[in-house]
């Protein structure tokens, strides 16, 4: 018996007891699709009973021995790349990602605030690591944000999309005071902490890219500022680690629901802030095209949107943002260089990556001096971008 089957048998026992409204009718389950990825295996389903119908998705960790796929070995430059947080163990991954999964939900729903969906979690298979959930049909920010960018004639920004950015910025500062029956690890919680992130990152791109004066600059000014900007304690909260539009989902009225996150962590709050930010400013296509894809402007204004649902009315300290856009820029850079390196292809876009990577360094190093005034407005500090 395949997996897919063993996963059709399972929904088609337990279907009433997850959807009470089938009432005890027949059920017909239908695989209706898989997805295979790096580290799991996604399986969709159909529920139908009585005119009713329900899809579910079921999340396993990949086997390469049991779907026959070989896996190329990293090879030591990706193993060894420095990581802002270690590699979780896949042993106990399912099982942190089912209780963050579960967390997530009822806080969500207890907050009983519109602009925020939830997935529900209908069970964890232990035998084989999976997780069973109530698919979300609603499309990802990310497919909304290039919908509308490469629209021709380009699109004005729709309320729903600027609202889709706000609310995601909401629902972080919302998760970031979520506190987990389990026990979250505490990282980087110090400045020194983050001083210290920074050199084996700017080592590792010096000996993969090369121009160690640039990387040594980088290190430098960015200590520097660090030690001026950063108080000793930084401010934590629940780290979700993976915040990106293709994690985001939006719904009617900018409404969003989050995806893929163990809650493991505590981490400055700034770490998931910037990781979102960098990675709206580093797509893929943004990369290839060196920054033609998108629009300075349009980032900006997304940007702006998304920092005014984090902080509300609060002033925002624009240096302290930058500090962690160029840390979560190192990481992404690092990641892309040693996963790039495995290819022969890959080494070409290598030059293509490096060359926007350190123009976007430039960048931020001289919004860090231009920037480092605390209290500084949205409006005005995003329009000198």
């Amino acid at each position: 018996m395949t997996q897919a089957t063993t996963f059709a048998v399972h929904l088609h026992e337990y279907a009433n007891r997850y959807f009470p409204d089938f009432r005890q009718a027949e059920v017909n389950v239908a695989l209706t699709g898989a997805w295979r990825r790096p580290r799991s295996t996604l399986y969709r389903f159909q529920l139908s009973a009585g005119g009713v119908q329900r899809f579910v998705l079921i999340k396993v960790p990949t086997s390469p021995g049991e779907t026959g796929v070989q896996v190329q070995d990293e090879g030591p430059s990706r193993r060894d790349r420095p990581r802002l947080a270690s590699e979780t163990d896949p042993t106990i991954k399912f099982r942190l990602e089912y209780v963050a999964f579960t967390t997530v939900h009822t806080y969500f729903q207890n907050l009983q605030d519109p602009r925020f969906g939830t997935i529900r979690i209908l069970d964890l298979l232990s035998k084989y690591g999976a997780i069973v959930m109530e698919e979300a049909k609603d499309p990802s920010l990310r497919q909304l944000f290039a919908k509308a960018s490469f629209s021709l004639p380009p699109l004005k920004s729709s309320a729903t999309l600027e609202a889709a950015f706000r609310n995601a910025g909401a629902w972080l500062h919302a998760y970031h005071a979520l506190h987990t029956h389990v026990q979250a690890e505490t990282r980087h919680a110090r400045r020194a902490d983050f001083i210290e992130s920074i050199t084996p990152f700017t080592d590792f791109l010096t000996d993969a890219v090369g121009d160690a004066r640039f990387f040594q600059q980088v290190a430098l000014t960015t200590t520097e500022q660090a030690l001026d900007a950063l108080p000793e304690a930084l401010p934590l909260g629940l780290g979700h680690g993976d915040f990106a539009m293709r994690n985001i989902l939006v719904g009617p009225q900018g409404r969003v629901t989050l995806l893929d996150t163990l809650a493991r962590w505590r981490t400055p709050i700034y770490e998931d802030v910037a990781y979102f930010l960098i990675a709206l400013k580093t797509t893929w296509p943004q990369v290839l095209s060196q920054g033609l894809a998108f629009s300075a402007s349009r980032l900006a204004h997304y940007e702006r949107e998304f920092l005014s649902g984090y902080f509300g009315p609060e002033p925002v300290d624009f240096g302290v943002i930058r500090l962690f856009e160029i840390q979560a820029l190192l990481d992404k850079w690092s990641a892309t260089v040693a996963r790039l390196a495995l290819s022969a292809r890959g080494r070409l876009q290598c030059k293509l990556v490096n060359r926007y990577f350190r123009r976007s360094a430039d960048q931020l190093l001289r919004m860090l001096v231009v920037q480092r005034r605390p209290a500084e407005s949205l409006q005005r500090a995003t329009a000198e971008n």
